[in-house]
């Protein structure tokens, strides 16, 4: 039995993405929204690592705990940056935001990923988070 599997040109701009070094990563999924634009389609998310854990109890709760309004960057989180450089932070919280929900919007526009170590967040490429998750 053969099995075809049609690839679009989005599926493409992720997949280069996936596989690219954060700054390659970011150019092809805003390659990969123009293209979308201008086709009026929907870009459906994929998962985060996180989100293909799974987490204990404990994890969860570090996920769902609030933030503190204002917060401008990374500093006092329980995070891990696994990537050469920085990770840009060019928002702040408002109250009620979850640290998860924060995190993921930081890292994703990036072309970044993260998963759950222990009780820290890891931030890393989406190929070594993926070897993490698949494990």
């Amino acid at each position: 039995m053969e099995l075809l599997v049609e690839l679009t040109d989005q599926d493409l701009l992720a997949a280069a993405a996936d596989a690219s070094p954060p700054a390659a990563a970011s150019m092809y999924r805003v390659l990969q929204c123009d293209l979308a634009e201008s086709l009026k389609v929907w870009i459906l998310d994929r998962p985060s690592g996180i989100d293909l854990q799974t987490l204990t109890d404990a994890q969860k709760a570090i996920l769902a705990r609030p933030m503190g309004t204002g917060q401008k960057g990374l500093e006092n989180l329980p995070v891990v940056v696994k990537i050469a450089g920085d990770v840009r932070v060019l928002c702040s919280t408002t109250p009620r935001l979850k640290l998860g929900s924060f995190l993921k919007a930081v890292v994703r526009v990036q072309g970044l990923d993260l998963y759950m170590d222990g009780n820290e967040v890891v931030i890393d490429t989406p190929a070594n988070v993926r070897k993490v998750v698949e494990k």
